[in-house]
């Protein structure tokens, strides 16, 4: 039976440098393959914004041409045609 002070039967063995810098250099590594994946999901939605953007504005010049021209129909003849 073991006793206080005596040897252990199976001694923990002594870290190999600082275990701090084990545990930091593997939540490092954990927050950079987070990081990258986040980083490609805002390159993705920048393209979807400029495309949007790009779209929205093409169909606005359409909706701004139309209406310009309902206008001039409006104070030349009176009326919407």
């Amino acid at each position: 039976m073991w006793r206080p002070g005596d040897p252990y039967q199976y001694p923990i063995p002594e870290p190999n440098g600082d275990p701090w810098e084990f545990v930091l250099e593997a939540l490092l590594k954990k927050d950079k393959v987070q990081c990258d994946a986040w980083k490609d999901e805002v390159q993705n939605l920048l393209i979807f914004v400029r495309i949007f953007i790009i779209m929205s504005s093409r169909q606005l010049k359409v909706v701004l041409q139309g209406w310009f021209i309902l206008c001039c129909r409006h104070c030349i003849c009176g009326r919407i045609l």
